[in-house]
C-alpha cells in the first residue's frame, strides 16, 4: 500500500471521496439547475472516475490552483493518483454526506463521509465486513466557467459511527 508523509493512509483515497456523489443524504428538493444538483453531478462523475482509474476525467474536476491540508497542488495530486490506481486496480466507494454549505457566489463547502474498498461496499452494515478504509473529507469547491471544481480539501479518518449519522 502506497504511504505517504510519515505512514498516513494512502493520500490519493482522498480524491476518491474528494469526488463522490452528494447523492445519498440530501433531499430531492433542489431543482436540476441549482448549484447543490450541479455539485452533486460533479462528484457523481468523479466517483465514476475514480472507480474506473481514470486520472484524465478525476483530474478535469479538480481546479488548476487546488490546494491540499498539507501543500500538495494540483500536479502532485496527478502523480499520487497515477501511482495510486496503478497499484489498485478494484476501487469501490460507499458516501454520506453530511453536508453542502453555499459560502458565496460560485463558493460552496461539503463534508463527506467516504469509505473505500477493493469490494463493492453496498451498505453501511457490509463497511465492517469488508475492514473498508473510512475517511471524512471537508471540501471546498468553486464555480468557474459554469463547472464545479474542487478547489482544496482536509480529510481525516472516520469512525463506522459516522456513517450511521
Amino acid at each position: 500500500m502506497l504511504c505517504i508523509d510519515g505512514g498516513m493512509r494512502p493520500v490519493i483515497r482522498f480524491i476518491g471521496a474528494l469526488l463522490l456523489p452528494l447523492l445519498l443524504s440530501l433531499g430531492g428538493c433542489d431543482t436540476a439547475d441549482s448549484p447543490e444538483q450541479r455539485i452533486r453531478e460533479m462528484i457523481e462523475a468523479g466517483e465514476l472516475a475514480v472507480e474506473s482509474g481514470s486520472t484524465t476525467d478525476v483530474m478535469a474536476l479538480i481546479s488548476n490552483d487546488y490546494r491540499d491540508d498539507k501543500g500538495r497542488g494540483r500536479d502532485q495530486l496527478l502523480q499520487l493518483l497515477g501511482v495510486y490506481f496503478y497499484g489498485h486496480r478494484s476501487i469501490h466507494l460507499l458516501v454520506q454526506v453530511q453536508a453542502i454549505e453555499l459560502t458565496g457566489e460560485g463558493r460552496a463547502k461539503a463534508t463527506v463521509y467516504a469509505a473505500m474498498a477493493g469490494r463493492p461496499v453496498s451498505d453501511v452494515k457490509s463497511l465492517l465486513a469488508l475492514h473498508a478504509d473510512l475517511y471524512r473529507f471537508d471540501l471546498n469547491l468553486q464555480e468557474l466557467e459554469g463547472a464545479w471544481l474542487v478547489t482544496s480539501s482536509r480529510w481525516r479518518q472516520a469512525n463506522p459511527e459516522d456513517f450511521l449519522e
